[in-house]
């Protein structure tokens, strides 16, 4: 038991470690450059793990444990950072976009198909299923958004280290939330997160090769 808590420690401390630097990194990154950066990309992205943050924290009141308890602490983390760069993105001038437009639209679709879904399955709004699917379009359509709009105008303005730590945060919070579940079980709020974070390393992946190509 004690190297499983370890184990979980060391993730708890990767995470917050990571959402500061990608706080440093990225607002580095703003102050010279935010071409193929867009405002929905952060401003969803911080929507995403804001949901994911009231998620983790259902999950902990229902049934507490350890680890899920960290979860909490770093989607909290992770709200703050992101918070500090998408006001560092917007003092360095960052406009609305057509691209912010036309990504907005498809969201706003997405939340009336969720609408009627809960309607047709009469669920309570605050279903883990519905907020999955809310963070779903808050983080998956933005960042395939953020991909043409990288094609569109180059991705100087995204960090390496952003790119780079997308990929190892989405998995390892799915890791850390999977071995919550090996000592709870599997409740809705644990299933959703991580539906939620499988849609966000999809089309983070899509981002990625954007990134590469036409940065």
């Amino acid at each position: 038991m004690k190297k499983f808590d370890l184990f979980g420690d060391t993730l708890f401390v990767i995470q917050l470690f990571a959402a500061i630097c990608f706080c440093g990194a990225q607002i580095y990154v703003f102050t010279n450059n935010i071409k193929g950066a867009s405002i929905t990309w952060i401003l969803f992205w911080l929507g995403f793990v804001f949901i994911n943050l009231v998620l983790s924290i259902q999950a902990f009141l229902d049934m507490k444990d350890r680890i899920i308890k960290q979860t909490v602490i770093n989607y909290a983390a992770w709200t703050l950072s992101i918070t500090a760069t998408l006001s560092v993105l917007l003092w360095q001038g960052a406009k609305w976009s057509q691209v912010d437009s036309f990504t907005s639209f498809i969201v706003a679709v997405g939340f009336i198909g969720l609408i009627i879904f809960k309607i047709k399955k009469n669920l309570n709004i605050y279903n883990p299923r519905l907020k999955a699917g809310t963070a779903i379009l808050l983080k998956a359509v933005p960042q395939l958004m953020l991909a043409y709009n990288i094609i569109l105008f180059g991705g100087g303005g995204i960090a390496t280290y952003t790119i780079i730590i997308g990929h190892i945060m989405i998995n390892l919070r799915i890791l850390q939330v999977s071995l919550s579940a090996k000592i709870v079980g599997w409740d809705e709020n644990r299933k959703s997160i991580v539906f939620g974070e499988l849609g966000n390393e999809l089309s983070w992946i899509v981002a990625t090769i954007a990134w590469i190509f036409f940065r």
